[in-house]
């Protein structure tokens, strides 16, 4: 897979009028006393315009497998084709349109996920096809996916259906403004049991000061689990190379039992070293232990 990346990017050099991006995530943390390096997460995409209505893109993410290795993945490859009245179709290997807006939204992605990505209630990738449509300053967007996510092959044959609705700004991490929002996912499984997800959410950023709020329910029919995860965040810009900020998620894995929900906090502050590079000290406060991280994104 590396070979072909490679051969990718020197054609694309060489031929194409295109763009190379991506980013990594590097981190030192003090974990229940043990420190160490690691290497989170990188990306490499390649993206274009092949015309006026037509875009592509390309993306590769190394992150960790399941036995800690270092893993290689395709996350994207789809075009976007604008259509004669501005609606976009998208087919390929695309991005979910569960979690996006939500994740700018918060705005630190390379410290954690969003809150229904990271607590694994939607795919943030997989095949299918995809239709934005914009009505004012209402957004909708309906995809219909595999449903295994973009690790994996379809294996039931069932197709999962992705709605989401966005009244306001998509980009509160770039741009003042507010927004609420809606997403649903309904993805069958072989077992002819559905996993449903319905999220809510909303945001608002003025003064260099920006606040967010989610509830998501992921549910599985026919039996009894229901689980719930809500989140709220604050991020304040302090001066010119740092912001300060501040997050709580709740967990609860079954909200029918008696077991108490998981309670995480995330403070710390964000320094804007230079272009391409941030610094942020942080730390994970839960109820069994606390996490001392210094967590570095660099942009490329």
């Amino acid at each position: 897979m590396i070979k072909q990346l490679i051969m990718l990017m020197l054609f694309s050099f060489c031929y194409m009028q295109g763009t190379f991006g991506g980013y990594a995530i590097f981190d030192y943390k003090n974990e229940s006393g043990n420190d160490r390096f690691d290497l989170k997460r990188a990306y490499l995409s390649y993206s274009n315009n092949i015309s006026d209505d037509l875009f592509f893109k390309i993306r590769y993410d190394v992150g960790r497998h399941a036995d800690n290795r270092l893993t290689t993945f395709l996350k994207n490859a789809y075009v976007d084709y604008k259509c004669e009245n501005g609606d976009k179709l998208s087919l390929g290997l695309i991005g979910t349109n569960s979690y996006g807006v939500q994740e700018k939204n918060w705005g630190y992605r390379f410290i954690e996920k969003s809150v229904v990505d990271k607590y694994g209630m939607t795919n943030t990738a997989d095949f299918g096809v995809g239709y934005s449509k914009s009505f004012g300053k209402v957004k909708t967007s309906v995809q219909l996916l595999n449903g295994e996510g973009y690790k994996y092959a379809d294996t039931d044959g069932n197709q999962s259906l992705y709605l989401s609705l966005l009244y306001g700004e998509s980009r509160l991490d770039k741009n003042d403004g507010m927004n609420l929002g809606f997403v649903m996912n309904n993805n069958p499984q072989a077992d002819d049991t559905n996993e449903n997800l319905i999220g809510f959410f909303g945001g608002w950023a003025s003064n260099g000061l920006r606040l967010g709020l989610e509830y998501n329910q992921f549910e599985v029919e026919a039996t009894d689990l229901t689980e719930e995860a809500t989140s709220i965040y604050a991020n304040y810009n302090l001066c010119e190379d740092w912001d300060l900020f501040f997050r709580h998620d709740i967990n609860d894995l079954n909200v029918d039992d008696d077991v108490d929900a998981d309670d995480l906090t995330i403070i710390g502050g964000v320094w804007n070293v230079t272009k391409g590079l941030m610094v942020a000290p942080n730390v994970y406060l839960e109820d069994d232990a606390n996490t001392y991280r210094i967590t570095c994104m660099l942009k490329y």
